[in-house]
């Protein structure tokens, strides 16, 4: 999907410095990250904003598929001192690191544990996959924090079940800047090819 180019990309920009003008770079892949924060109500940022923002509402919080895809989830404070521990290494060239959650859980297993810490009826169902969604599913993703559990000792402290405890009493406490607000229509994704804009189609053509 877009943000996958979009990350590729800028990484390979970071490299392309690194290269031409000798620039340390250290690359840190982030997996899905949450916690006190997070934008709850705008589209397209990833599905545990959508899951907490819906069992904060007492709503249902939908799965799509069996709920099997496997996640880790990354809270937000360590991933802070991921930044503070790779920017404190001494420079050693282009450096690329996973920093990922303490154990991969299942789609179902993290939209469960969002319920019960925000309890208030908020509930969990599966349904079938939109194709859309289907068209860019990844399946299961978790990280292999290996690397820089052993050249940086970073790792992370916080389980899911706690951190989804402290996200739940953050919101709570603000809920007028995070929880109030409109939210914005799901991100619409094309299920099979569109028309060009007819100034792109001439454009295209011209350069051919």
């Amino acid at each position: 999907d877009f943000n996958g180019v979009h990350q590729g990309a800028a990484e390979n920009y970071h490299f392309l410095f690194s290269n031409l003008f000798s620039l340390d770079v250290v690359c840190l892949r982030l997996t899905n990250v949450y916690g006190p924060r997070q934008s709850l109500l705008k589209p397209c940022q990833g599905f545990s904003g959508a899951f907490f923002r819906l069992a904060l509402h007492g709503e249902t919080i939908q799965v799509y598929g069996d709920g099997r895809q496997l996640r880790d989830m990354l809270y937000v404070d360590d991933a802070v001192e991921a930044f503070l521990t790779a920017g404190a290494a001494p420079p050693n060239g282009i450096r690329v690191y996973n920093v990922g959650g303490a154990q991969p859980l299942s789609l179902l297993e993290i939209a469960q544990t969002v319920a019960r810490a925000a309890g208030r009826g908020a509930r969990v169902e599966c349904v079938p996959f939109p194709e859309d969604r289907k068209a860019i599913d990844i399946g299961s993703y978790y990280s292999d924090i290996t690397r820089i559990r052993r050249e940086l000792g970073w790792h992370p402290r916080t389980e899911f079940a706690r951190g989804a405890e402290q996200t739940v009493a953050f919101y709570r406490r603000f809920a007028e800047h995070y929880l109030n607000g409109p939210v914005h229509p799901p991100c619409q994704l094309a299920t099979k090819p569109r028309e060009l804009p007819e100034r792109v189609a001439r454009a295209t053509r011209q350069s051919h």
